[in-house]
């Protein structure tokens, strides 16, 4: 990661300082470019500025998206434990593994309630109770959607926009040295290539999940 990018007083040295990681202590190193370079190789530079340029752009979208499906999802469960205490309490009485949001979280998607849960809903069945019980497989409905939407439309697709211009990268890396004389790696490339399938693999199964 770039941390910062100076130049020598007679602009004839860009100065990169590229860290390690995430943390200071992961360490730094200083790399050193001509500007001489830049200008001899400004015709490989240009399309890969476009390129470098959307790139950026996506991952950041991915990261936002990303997190934001986490934050819904982690909303709905949140509101779920807190309303279920005593369900949690039935669920040890009956010996069942399951949690209390893992058996109404499979009565809201699949419409399967267990014995404990059964005895729950039965004695907290007067209409007020009902209606609260109500309202929160609505939220819970709503979050669920929420993310399942995050993942089709901004985390699928966007990952498959992420394969496509890293691909395109990686096939002017391997035209030959012109690109290599810029630092255009096709193994790194290659890596995110990778990735991206991986989260998009990751997006479709967690998608399964979500809509089972």
């Amino acid at each position: 990661r770039i941390q910062s990018v100076t130049a020598t007083p007679d602009l004839s040295t860009l100065l990169f300082a590229v860290g390690h990681g995430d943390n200071a202590q992961d360490g730094t190193s200083l790399l050193a470019l001509p500007t001489t370079s830049l200008w001899e190789n400004r015709h490989q530079l240009k399309p890969l500025t476009s390129e470098f340029a959307a790139l950026s752009s996506l991952v950041t979208h991915l990261q936002d998206a990303l997190d934001l499906a986490e934050r819904h999802w982690s909303e709905g469960l949140r509101t779920l434990d807190i309303k279920l205490e005593l369900l949690n309490n039935l669920l040890r009485d009956y010996a069942c593994e399951a949690s209390a949001r893992e058996v109404f979280l499979s009565l809201v998607l699949s419409g399967v309630a267990c014995p404990a849960l059964n005895q729950y809903l039965s004695q907290n069945g007067s209409e007020p109770q009902q209606h609260n019980l109500f309202r929160l497989s609505k939220t819970i409905d709503d979050k669920a959607a929420s993310v399942e939407s995050l993942l089709r439309e901004q985390v699928g697709r966007v990952a498959e926009m992420v394969v496509f211009h890293a691909s395109k990268l990686r096939g002017l890396a391997r035209m030959g040295d012109a690109y290599r004389a810029v630092g255009l790696s096709a193994r790194a490339l290659s890596s995110l290539v990778d990735a991206a399938v991986n989260l998009s693999l990751k997006a479709e199964e967690a998608l399964r999940q979500v809509q089972e």
